[in-house]
């Protein structure tokens, strides 16, 4: 019989039963632990009983996938080094601010900026462009930077990619980041969200979305939150909740996307988060807009674009 390392969490009566992230039951969730205690997991790495009804279950495998910084081999063993001690999560590296700040220019050639005048009058994109530090790269003719920056200033990603400057959508083609196009050696990437620094200021609640393009678009638009992205439908949603711990949080997932982020809601409620789900763009698309899994910028494009024509009548 195999020996597994990582198992359920044996049966000791009612308290050694946790309330499930799924379904949010009481003493049904079961967590997985590490016979060799070397590893703690989050609360939310276990199996809900309840297996008709819920059926939650995040196994190791799971985890291991979605946080690769985490070391481990295919047989959900942590990998040891030459002496056989734990090799210890590596520290995070970090962009120079200087090439973020020297990154900021040339927008005249940079297709989302020339976009985003489209919508917006010079004053307020002029803002968006100091308030989300975006930058211009000479990787791709009209591409784009899009900084990630935590709350102490540090920059821990761009992601470089190309917009069209009058439809503003993206180029599939073009995906690259400046850590790669900068050939910075041994670097180690954890990401954070985008607009993270923002929270340095905590008055306002905050706004998720997942990609860049909304929460810049929706920042001028609904001002009163701070609008971070988290780079996809998870991204960093799980590596980075413990930065939204204890704030008020409104997630608007792209179409098509609701109950998955219904599912990371409920592990950042219990990691101490306010937060709720919008449904706003699941219950006004149409089955077309729903097919096309469209976000809350493409939505809130298409009113502006109605004005304009409203007032050129």
């Amino acid at each position: 019989m195999q020996n597994y390392r990582f198992k359920l969490e044996k049966y000791h009566g009612p308290s050694s039963k946790h309330t499930c992230p799924g379904c949010g039951c009481k003493r049904r969730f079961v967590r997985y632990i590490d016979t060799e205690e070397r590893i703690k997991f989050p609360y939310y790495v276990g199996k809900c009983d309840r297996i008709n009804n819920c059926g939650y279950h995040y196994p190791p495998k799971q985890y291991f996938k979605e946080h690769p910084n985490e070391q481990h081999d295919c047989n959900d063993n942590v990998r040891l080094n030459v002496n056989g001690r734990h090799r210890s999560r590596p520290l995070p590296s970090f962009v120079s601010l200087d090439i973020m700040k020297k990154s900021m220019c040339n927008y005249e050639d940079n297709n989302f900026v020339i976009f985003l005048h489209s919508l917006f009058d010079d004053a307020t994109v002029n803002r968006i462009l100091q308030r989300y530090h975006i930058g211009t790269s000479r990787k791709w003719k009209g591409a784009t930077v899009f900084w990630q920056v935590d709350t102490g200033g540090r920059v821990h990603h761009g992601k470089v990619m190309v917009y069209d400057a009058t439809t503003g959508h993206r180029s599939s083609n073009c995906f690259s980041t400046a850590e790669c196009i900068l050939h910075l050696p041994d670097f180690n990437l954890q990401q954070c969200f985008f607009g993270e620094h923002l929270l340095r200021d905590a008055n306002k609640p905050v706004a998720l979305v997942e990609s860049e393009k909304s929460a810049i678009i929706a920042s001028e638009i609904m001002p009163q939150f701070h609008w971070l992205a988290s780079g996809g439908s998870s991204g960093c949603l799980n590596s980075r909740m413990h930065i939204l711990s204890g704030r008020n949080v409104v997630m608007f997932p792209d179409l098509k996307c609701l109950e998955k982020w219904r599912t990371q809601a409920v592990k950042m409620k219990l990691a101490g988060t306010k937060v709720e789900v919008s449904d706003y763009l699941e219950n006004h698309a149409s089955s077309e807009e729903l097919s096309m899994g469209l976000d809350i910028a493409d939505f809130i494009i298409n009113e502006i674009r109605e004005r304009q024509i409203l007032n050129k009548k």
